[in-house]
């Protein structure tokens, strides 16, 4: 774990108040602007800012459901949640590393909420 922590921190994926131990993980903010998105943003958005520095998209993902149908067609990358709370994630890879953009399918622009490392 700590060549783990130490290889990120080096990276910019974890904030430097982490323990090289990595006991203590980021907060889902300091996670998600060290990445380059600004929660509360559109995923539209963050989505064009994560492939400009070079992550790129899991599009297998979307059709790792139940139902095996991509949620939105425009980002093969997101999978969403079954019921009434359902949030969906977009998952992007950099370098060895993937992390999982969650959004809010039930806002217009689809709310970033999180990000955090898969």
């Amino acid at each position: 774990m700590k060549h783990v922590a130490s290889a990120l921190l080096l990276s910019g994926f974890m904030s430097a108040s982490m323990s090289a131990a990595g006991e203590s993980a980021p907060s889902s903010s300091s996670f998600a602007k060290a990445v380059g998105v600004q929660l509360q943003s559109g995923y539209a958005t963050a989505r064009s800012r994560l492939l400009r520095a070079a992550w790129v998209p899991d599009s297998t993902r979307g059709v790792s459901g139940v139902h095996q149908q991509i949620a939105f067609q425009q980002y093969p990358e997101v999978l969403c949640g079954e019921g009434y709370n359902a949030v969906c994630t977009g998952r992007f890879e950099k370098n060895g590393t993937a992390i999982l953009v969650t959004i809010n399918p039930k806002t217009k622009k689809l709310q970033v909420t999180s990000v955090d490392q898969d």
